[in-house]
């Protein structure tokens, strides 16, 4: 049993490192992996790659004359995607957009660069990608192998307008809809074939709310509900469809309504996190909720919580 006073302490230390807990967290919860990565051609000319929860899908799409590339991933894992690509166009990468600053979605944009790419990212989340993100993407490649030499951080082009990608063929939609898992989330719309690709806007697992503004999220996810969607490529595990978007939407919009209504009640962080549970979210992800702990401190925050060392 953890003592009140160890507690505390752990909760000061979410509070100064917010972001990279709650993505190693996220990073280690999720469904059991399976045997993947598979690439398949989910609507003609659109390729999901599909990895093991703890990195980031990759989505390609075969224009007339190029390619357009959703979330790249982590540099470790481009060469199997650069694989796949070839595999079913000599066409050249024009595009690469990174849905948002978190390192297994965006890093490797920095391999497509070196090949001639032009990299996209969302406007609101520039300070991330300028500051933490780099120094992040700089440290990683000092200490690990990447295959790729030499590596610089990816010159990203920030858009705060939409991006319409239209030969004809192919229609691809790159927009911000709000602040939901990051600032700057762009989602990418092919309306010719009702696919979405949400990154971690939506999951089919646990989501990261380290960086959340979980209001603003559950009205991201009711507009995107209010498209003709038919496959939904989430940020991590398997393809669906709207069930994935509604599935997102309940939890964050229970998770806030029973974290406000313990705060109401009078209770501190510490008693929240012991005691919340929302039984279909661990059934659905085989993860508890109270098992991370940033998650429920952003809801907590987010409906007025303050902790003890705040008041």
């Amino acid at each position: 049993m953890t003592d009140r006073s160890t507690l505390i302490r752990r909760v000061l230390s979410v509070s100064s490192g917010l972001i990279l807990l709650g993505i190693i967290l996220y990073l280690r919860g999720g469904r059991a992996a399976e045997p993947i990565p598979t690439v398949r051609e989910i609507a003609p000319g659109v390729f999901s790659r599909q990895l093991q929860y703890r990195s980031a899908n990759q989505t390609f799409v075969v224009f007339d004359d190029y390619v357009v590339v959703f979330d790249p991933g982590e540099v470790v894992e481009v060469r199997g995607l650069m694989d796949a690509i070839r595999a079913r166009t000599d066409r050249p990468v024009r595009y690469v957009v990174s849905s948002h600053f978190h390192p297994d979605h965006a890093a490797g944009a920095s391999v497509f660069e070196m090949e001639g790419a032009g990299i996209s990212a969302g406007a609101g989340g520039r300070f991330s990608y300028e500051g933490w993100a780099r120094n992040l993407f700089l440290r990683r490649v000092e200490e690990e192998e990447t295959g790729f030499s030499p590596l610089q951080y990816p010159r990203f082009t920030f858009i705060d307008q939409p991006l319409i990608l239209d030969d004809g063929n192919q229609r691809m939609e790159i927009r911000h809809y709000g602040h939901g898992h990051t600032t700057g989330d762009l989602i990418a719309w092919l309306p010719k074939h009702g696919v979405l690709l949400v990154s971690d806007v939506s999951n089919n697992g646990p989501l990261n709310l380290a960086n959340a503004n979980i209001a603003s999220w559950i009205d991201v996810l009711r507009q995107l509900l209010e498209l003709p969607v038919q496959t939904v490529v989430p940020g991590h595990g398997e393809r669906g469809g709207r069930e994935l978007l509604e599935m997102n939407s309940r939890f964050l919009t229970e998770m806030l309504a029973l974290v406000g209504d313990m705060v109401t009640r009078g209770m501190s962080y510490e008693d929240v996190l012991a005691e919340i549970e929302i039984p279909f979210h661990e059934q659905w992800t085989g993860v508890e909720v109270r098992a991370n702990s940033t998650n429920v401190l952003m809801a907590f925050r987010a409906v007025g919580g303050r902790l003890d060392k705040e008041n």
